[in-house]
């Protein structure tokens, strides 16, 4: 009994000394993904130099940078710094103009916004100490403690539209001040990159890494086998994640759309774009009503019933027996621009509502809406997702549950620390 407080005691001085390891053991980080049932928002676990002091931050993979409350006040950094010039290349125009001189002294302002209401307020840069376990692909191993996370504080009213125990939002973008970046250093030899996995349930977690591979779920023979597409910036320094995107097809039958609707305009808007903070896939209105028309034809034979907001397609399932990869509607395709497919099935496409009913899971965005399409959150569970940042391409393995395993299967337990 009297060994447990040196044990925590050692574990949590290895955390600070495992930067002095050679990396070689390890090339990649691993986090719990949480699926808050209540807002459909996905929150990453991670904890401070308190190994059972956990921090729960929203996950949001285009976000140009993390955010926290600051409740127990913060560190500022140098408005000079390169990580100050960094923060502020992302100054959103939702916000009024900040400058870094409040009263006569130079504080590093820049603007955090809230993905969900699209609240922003000026807020100072910062950085925490945040802890992660190493894992070799299979399960977590030895902590590991970053001293200087940056990061930007927030008002606490931005917490408002997250789940009750979040304290912050992660991001996981393009950006150099995102966790992706700030957790593979150049000199721990590990690719700029993460994978997440996110699950369809509030139990089990879903899972992130950072860092390379292998990556393996539970009841999964081998590492899991990807397809890969090129990953597209709007810009130079956009933080978002694009994908190219030529057709979609229902059922093999692609949708009748103009040539180039999937494109950018000489304004930036347009593209197909993944998101982690949409619930369900949005579809400017052209391509929405296009997909709907075509959808609806490839399901002539189904009962429907009334529309339920937000979606434009619902259906009597009473008589329809739920198959591996969901319920048996016709197939989606994305025809990407290299020549691959992302295949999406009823688990992905459907939303189910109440027993015997769902609803077709995508909702119209509107004419002006500025992405042509924005992937939502339902059509990324429960499939694999690697977004390597050193070679811009997105790894992806469509439904996992096609392969007879999911987000939920990593194999946490064997570390007593994650819940």
């Amino acid at each position: 009994m009297y060994l447990l407080p040196f044990f925590f005691f050692f574990l949590l001085i290895t955390s600070f000394c495992i930067t002095q390891v050679s990396s070689q053991l390890y090339h990649a980080l691993v986090a719990p993904i949480h699926k808050d049932h209540h807002t459909s928002l996905y929150t990453i676990a991670l904890t401070t130099n308190n190994l059972y002091d956990y921090n729960y931050f929203v996950v949001d993979i285009n976000a140009p940078f993390s955010w926290d409350t600051c409740e127990y006040g913060h560190y500022p950094i140098a408005c000079t710094s390169q990580e100050c010039n960094q923060g502020r290349t992302y100054l959103s125009p939702l916000c009024q103009s900040s400058n870094n001189l409040v009263d006569g002294q130079c504080y590093c302002n820049v603007t955090a916004t809230n993905p969900v209401t699209n609240m922003c307020a000026s807020s100072q840069m910062t950085y925490k100490s945040l802890v992660i376990a190493w894992t070799n692909g299979d399960h977590p191993s030895v902590h590991i403690n970053f001293n200087n996370v940056y990061l930007s504080c927030a008002p606490t009213s931005f917490l408002g539209s997250f789940p009750y125990n979040v304290t912050g939002l992660a991001s996981l973008s393009w950006s150099p001040l995102s966790l992706t970046t700030q957790f593979t250093p150049s000199n721990f030899e590990m690719s700029r990159m993460f994978a997440i996995c996110l699950p369809g349930k509030s139990r089990p977690n879903g899972v992130v890494f950072f860092g390379d591979g292998p990556y393996y779920l539970m009841h999964f023979p081998s590492d899991i086998i990807l397809s890969y597409t090129p990953l597209i910036r709007r810009d130079n320094v956009s933080a978002e994640y694009y994908i190219g995107v030529e057709k979609i097809l229902i059922q093999g039958d692609p949708l009748k759309l103009k040539d180039g609707t999937f494109d950018f305009d000489s304004s930036g808007n347009g593209g197909v774009m993944l998101s982690t903070m949409v619930p369900y896939s949005i579809l400017r209105s052209d391509i929405y009503h296009a997909f709907l028309k075509s959808f609806s034809k490839a399901t002539h034979s189904y009962p429907t019933v009334d529309k339920i907001d937000p979606f434009g397609l619902c259906f009597n399932t009473t008589e329809l027996k739920s198959t591996r990869v969901g319920l048996p509607f016709p197939q989606i395709d994305l025809a990407l621009s290299n020549g691959t497919s992302w295949t999406m099935f009823g688990a992905n496409s459907m939303k189910k509502i109440r027993k015997g009913v769902a609803c077709l899971a995508f909702v119209d965005g509107g004419m002006t809406a500025k992405q042509a399409v924005v992937m939502g959150s339902h059509q990324l569970e429960n499939n694999f997702l690697q977004f390597d940042l050193d070679t811009s391409r997105l790894g992806f393995s469509s439904s996992l549950l096609f392969r007879r395993t999911n987000c939920g299967n990593f194999n946490f337990t064997s570390d007593s620390s994650w819940g």
